[in-house]
């Protein structure tokens, strides 16, 4: 009801003050109008939210800043407990409050003040109530709208294999291991793309594969496809902790998705059973790439959990990604899996 009067408020443009809104220490103000401050609830200016319509997702600060949310929707939850998307009709700061950071088992954070509420499967209770045996409710799949421009699945596979072994230079150069199995299927998978991958030595084990368009001496000069995209998508010389996932996959399948997945998690993932158990795990410096995996992998029903690590020696910080449960991994396999087994 109150969404169905802000964008009724907007559309005639009319002063709208909803005092249920409010916390009880407002209705006893006597000379004193209430302002933003007074409303109950909020959201932490630093949280990440998904744009419902192409799962860009950006810092509410960042948003309320630039005044972009005017073109966004989020995902919300209708009376029926259905997931749908609400169109997004005010966006602004309310002040200094106390903040709550919520942590679930799956690892998501989410940073609220005391009055926000949680749905916990039979009633909405408060934040400030939770403790850390509280079960609360959170969406397990995420859907977007059908892709507007493909990208093939080669082109997503070996996306992904460049975001985690590659450098994005005038030339795209990939890392692979001195092993017949790998150099022959990045060979195999460039000549699918019309690319050449030129070897050449690397360091120890390792061997340098140079991704050039390929030449063909009685056609025409035409140019590739997937080498234009990097151009378009702005990643040349792109450094390891600003690497990202191109916006344009928030539209494609999930077949694509899971091409680009595969191509991340073969360089910089790894599937082990250590103890009986087995650990599905992702690493990365750049957190704005490890967000963007979790985010895929939530479209695909697969819950995951990311914690912040640094290595010895190193200064700066690391993301790691990790699947647990077994029917996740198990969805996991089914839908993603490896590219091959990476053991010598």
């Amino acid at each position: 009801r109150l969404f169905r009067l802000k964008r009724f408020a907007l559309r005639h443009k009319v002063c709208l003050i909803c005092v249920a809104t409010f916390v009880s220490s407002v209705m006893r103000k006597r000379k004193t109008m209430p302002s933003t401050e007074d409303f109950r609830g909020c959201i932490g200016g630093e949280m990440l939210i998904d744009n419902a319509i192409t799962g860009e997702r950006r810092m509410i600060k960042e948003l309320s800043k630039t005044g972009e949310w005017k073109d966004w929707a989020v995902w919300g939850i209708d009376d029926l407990g259905n997931l749908v998307k609400q169109e997004v009709v005010w966006l602004g700061g309310t002040g200094i409050k106390e903040v709550f950071e919520v942590v679930t088992k799956s690892g998501i954070t989410l940073k609220v003040s005391g009055e926000e509420k949680f749905f916990n499967g039979k009633d909405w209770v408060r934040a400030d109530t939770l403790n850390p045996k509280s079960p609360i409710c959170l969406s397990t799949e995420l859907k977007v709208e059908a892709p507007t421009d493909s990208i093939t699945e080669d082109e997503a596979e070996l996306l992904g294999w460049l975001l985690g072994d590659g450098y994005f230079g005038s030339t795209p150069e990939l890392i692979v291991r001195d092993l017949d199995s790998e150099q022959d299927y990045i060979t195999d998978l460039c000549s699918r793309l019309k690319l050449f991958a030129k070897v050449t030595k690397g360091d120890g084990n390792y061997r340098r594969v140079q991704i050039q368009p390929r030449v063909d001496k009685f056609a025409p000069k035409v140019k590739n496809s997937f080498l234009e995209r990097i151009k378009k998508w702005k990643l040349r010389g792109v450094v390891k902790e600003a690497k990202f996932i191109p916006e344009e996959f928030n539209f494609q399948s999930e077949e694509v998705i899971s091409a680009l997945l595969k191509g991340l998690i073969h360089a910089d993932g790894s599937i082990s059973v250590r103890d009986n158990l087995v650990h599905i795990t992702y690493f990365t410096i750049s957190p704005e790439l490890v967000n963007k995996v979790q985010y895929f992998l939530l479209r695909m029903g697969i819950p995951s959990r990311i914690e912040t690590i640094k290595a010895k020696g190193k200064s700066k910080e690391g993301y790691r990604l990790l699947v647990n449960g077994s029917e996740h991994q198990n969805l996991f396999a089914q839908k993603i899996g490896m590219l091959f087994d990476k053991r010598d």
